[in-house]
């Protein structure tokens, strides 16, 4: 069997070497096209498509998790998680040691300087980033973590504001810190709804500021089920403070000279002075 097959292979062979030099130019000259088709698409298979990465990561569901992000449209896999120089990579990784550095080496600027503005800066953000990354150790993936891969939604690819207070505390840090005034339009509205304070100020119950020199617990007040809307106003400015001191220090003095009703609703407890 082996026999014969060696023998069809050699009379196929000598066939071809007395076919005309033109035909057989033109049959090589397919064949490297048919070969260079065939390995171009394998290699943007295996470092472009969503569908080569899910074979391991099949477990990360849906395949819009892996596509192009808003930010990098044009980037593919293997710039970010491939080694340096490698155009087939020979493995994959999601660790900053291998990703942190690819982002650099198209970003080079930036821990050189302050860059504050960039293309998908929609929200005018102020950040320093040249701070940061001496303070992170150059660990872009910090902040960057869904620079192409976004698990919520809506996708954004760009650093939320939760991120940031993984290390900067949420109540000691003001809006105009990387807000500056003015930079964003501030809703203002008639009616202000916790719910909506939450997206921005999440946690605010257990801010202990100060309001005309004096401590104002958020939770104590929420706790009796007074609305923001009592105290804050958005009609002119955002989160502005309706009543004045004298009518914040009637509920609070001893002799109290207003109707407890007007503030506190049947059958919740007035807090005490």
């Amino acid at each position: 069997m082996i026999r014969r097959t060696v023998d069809t292979i050699i009379k196929i062979f000598n066939q071809l070497i007395h076919l005309p030099t033109r035909v057989l130019m033109m049959a090589a000259l397919v064949g490297v096209i048919l070969g260079s088709i065939s390995f171009l698409g394998l290699t943007h298979y295996s470092t472009s498509r969503p569908e080569y990465c899910l074979t391991c990561h099949y477990w990360q569901g849906q395949v819009s998790f892996l596509e192009k992000s808003i930010v990098h449209p044009q980037i593919n896999c293997s710039e970010c998680h491939g080694r340096h120089g490698e155009w087939i990579p020979r493995d994959y990784q999601a660790e900053p040691e291998r990703t942190d550095p690819n982002c650099l080496r198209c970003h080079g600027g930036v821990p050189k300087k302050d860059i504050q503005t960039f293309k998908h800066n929609v929200m005018k953000i102020t950040i320093p980033h040249k701070n940061h990354i001496e303070l992170t150790g150059g660990l872009c993936s910090l902040c960057h973590d869904n620079i192409m891969h976004d698990k919520m939604a809506p996708e954004t690819n760009r650093p939320r504001m939760d991120s940031c207070f993984a290390c900067h505390e949420r109540t000691k840090t003001s809006c105009v810190k990387c807000h500056p005034k003015g930079s964003i339009d501030l809703p203002r509205q008639a009616h202000v709804v916790r719910s909506e304070c939450n997206l921005c100020h999440k946690g605010f119950e257990d801010y202990l500021g100060k309001i005309y020199g004096i401590s104002f617990p958020h939770r104590k007040h929420l706790s009796t089920d007074m609305p923001c809307e009592m105290c804050h106003s958005n009609r002119e400015k955002h989160g502005g403070i309706l009543p004045k001191k004298e009518e914040c220090l009637k509920c609070h003095h001893e002799k109290v000279q207003t109707d407890c009703e007007k503030c506190h609703r049947e059958g919740i407890p007035s807090p005490k002075a």
